[in-house]
Order: C-alpha cells, then structure tokens, then sequence
C-alpha cells in the first residue's frame, strides 16, 4: 500500500512538473526543480502521518496492555481470596472450584500474552515507518570513487592494483591474529590509494569481480606456499580476503573458488571472506547459496563496517560468521548507536557465540587504552599495522608480539 501512495506522489511531482512547463512558461530546469520539490514535500507529510498514526496505535496498545494488567492482578487476588476458603471445604469442592479458578487465570494470562504479542507487532510497523528516512540518508551517503572508472579499468590492465595486507592484532599482547587484505591502486604519478578511493559502490560488477580475484589469487598463492612448507598448520595465521556480491552472483568465480578450497582443504580453515554488512543483509537467495557453498569448505565469514551490533547472532555463527568489525571510534563515544548494552558487556556476549568483536580504525594509543578497558580483544587499523603490500607480509607463518605503537 505505501508503494501505491509513493508511486501517486511520484506521478503527480512529474504531472505538476510537466504542467508548470506547459501552462507556466517555466523552464525545464524549473519545473524539473518543482516537482522535486513537490515530490519531496509529499513525502515528507506522508511520512509524519504514519509516524504519527504508528504512535497511535503503539500508546493504545501500551493501554490495552495496562488494562489487561490490572484485570489479571485483580483475578489473582480473587484467587487468593477463594484459596482461603476453601481451608474449609471438603477436597471434592476444593478441586472444582480451584479449576475453575485456573482456567479463568489462564484465560487472562493468554490475553495478556496476545496483547504483548499486538503490541510488539505495533512497535515494528513503527520502527519500519520510519526506517524508510533513514534508507534515503543511507543512500545519500553513496559517493562514487575519487578515482574515476576508467582510469580503474586502466590500472587493471597495466597491474597496478596491488593487494595489500595489513594485521588484527589481539590485546593486551598485541599479537598478529590474522591478516586483513585490501585492494590498493597505484596511479600513474606513483600516488598510493585506498579501496574506499576507487572500487566502485555501486554498478561496474565485472571490475568488482576482478579486483575480488587479486584477493583470491594472493591468498591460494599464500596456501600454495604453506603447502610446500614445513610449518605446522596449528601455526599459521588466518587470512580475511574481501569478497563482493559482484562476486557471489558469479557461478564461475564461485566454483573456481571452491576447486582451490579443495586443493588445500586442510588450510581452508584459516580463509575468512570479508564482506560489508550492506551487502551481507541484502544477498539474494543464489548468492547466500555460493557463499554457503564456500562456508562449506571449511573457510568463514567476516562481517566488516558493522553499523548495528542488535543481531542475531546464533543465527550468524550457523551460516559461518566467525567476526563482525564495528568502528572503534563510535563504539567508544557512541556506544548506544551500535548496541543496547554496556561497551564492557559487548565483547564476551558476542564471543558466547563462537563470534569474534574486531575494532576496526584505530587511531591512537588513548582508543587501545579505552578499548582494552572495554574488554575488546582484536583491533585494526593503520595506527595498529599500516597496509603493506601482501608479498612481503604473508611470508610470515608465525605469531609474532607487535610493539607498542
């Protein structure tokens, strides 16, 4: 029904627009600009009147609750009152009329359980009201790349997209827990730049599925190596490579994947597919299906720039989560907008699940003071270990201490 009433106020923008153009001169850039306006003033009214009507009905629910309340504490101390007398009535009375009783507080107790259960479902209509605004700020934030598309396609080309590693390290030892890949380019100047500079947010799919193999290719190289080692597997460090829903869409890359996995089946175990949780929530049933088909193999999955740690996570260890990363900067100062609990309580409620808490962009030593007050156990960032190309990191089999930065 809200779909209907987007598309009417969509519609009646553009017939305003088209009428303003025709009937009122105005310019196309003005009658454009009018019905955006219209559109966007639409959107807003409609939007507090659900609001408002959602509130509504969650405070009459919240009555129909107390009401229900009052009428069960009512019943129990009738109850009360009858157990009292029936001190002096023969066993046979007693058991009647304690049935009686029973079945009446029963029936209170299960309105009272279907009240709950109406209130609850009020509360989510209000909470999906208004999650739409906060979908259009979300989608507001989209900014494409700094570097532009086809001076990306070019670096591809000419191999200069590096594969960089960086480490998570463990507290209070600061010990490397595993290494963390990402995508570098390399411009024409000899400039470095991030992921968040040029791999595409939205669209380009085929340059997304590439950038993804570099990762890949490093890591099974990483595996081949170990292969031929003689190091004991229980030493190695596991590596978090990214993967894409680009990728997860793509059968090919997926049983190519899967046909490395088998060849070091023993070394999957230390593969972690990194994925942004925007993209984790909204995989369609094939690509949840591939990447189930990599859990499968033994690798897991990592759960990166968390906005929202009220998940489920018993759901999330059984489809193959093993860390979720949250940034270390709103956790410390803004705890409420990642989780309902105490910063403290966070990392060992998660971790009752097989999950670990990785604070990701770390700045300075006063956040790793803060964070070890926290008990958080695994950080990130280029304070704790700046990315360096993958070849001269992953050599290293071995934990080694990291000296205090």
């Amino acid at each position: 029904m809200q779909l209907l009433v987007y598309i009417f106020i969509f519609l009646l923008g553009l017939a305003l627009a088209f009428g303003a153009y025709l009937g009122l001169t105005f310019t196309p850039i003005e009658a454009l600009l009018l019905g955006i306006v219209a559109i966007s003033l639409a959107v807003v009214i409609f939007e507090r009147t659900l609001r408002r009507r959602a509130e509504e009905r969650f405070e009459k629910g919240i009555e129909d609750l107390s009401r229900l309340l009052s009428t069960n504490a009512q019943a129990g101390q009738v109850l009360s009152k009858r157990m009292n007398k029936m001190i002096d009535q023969d066993s046979g009375n007693r058991l009647g009329i304690m049935e009686a009783d029973v079945s009446v507080l029963g029936t209170v107790v299960h309105q009272v359980a279907e009240a709950v259960a109406q209130l609850e479902e009020v509360q989510a209509k209000a909470d999906s009201a208004s999650s739409s605004l906060n979908i259009k700020q979300e989608i507001k934030k989209i900014v494409d790349p700094v570097v532009p598309i086809k001076d990306v396609k070019k670096a591809l080309d000419d191999g200069r997209v590096i594969i960089h590693a960086s480490e998570i390290i463990s507290l209070p030892k600061r010990q490397v827990q595993a290494y963390d890949l990402t995508p570098h380019i390399q411009l024409e100047n000899g400039q470095m730049k991030k992921a968040a500079d040029f791999v595409p947010q939205t669209g380009s799919e085929s340059m997304v599925r590439r950038i993804d193999q570099l990762g890949f290719k490093r890591v099974f190289e990483y595996l081949e190596s170990t292969n031929k080692s003689e190091e004991p597997n229980s030493e190695l460090i596991p590596v978090h490579v990214p993967i894409s829903k680009a990728t997860l869409s793509d059968i090919a890359i997926i049983e190519w994947i899967i046909a490395q996995l088998d060849i070091s089946r023993d070394l999957a175990r230390i593969i972690s597919f990194s994925i942004p949780e925007s993209q984790f929530n909204s995989l369609d049933n094939k690509e949840q299906i591939n990447l189930t088909a990599l859990v499968e193999k033994g690798s897991s999955i990592s759960i990166i720039k968390v906005s929202n740690l009220r998940m489920d996570f018993a759901d999330l260890r059984h489809k193959g989560v093993s860390s979720v990363r949250a940034n270390s900067d709103i956790f410390i100062n803004k705890t409420g907008k990642l989780t309902d609990y105490q910063a403290p309580d966070v990392a060992s409620y998660i971790s009752r699940f097989g999950i670990d808490l990785i604070m990701s962009d770390v700045q300075n030593e006063e956040q790793i003071l803060s964070l070890l007050e926290d008990d958080i156990r695994f950080i990130s960032g280029e304070y704790v270990s700046p990315a360096k190309p993958a070849l001269s990191v992953l050599k290293h089999f071995e934990n080694r201490s990291l000296a205090t930065g």
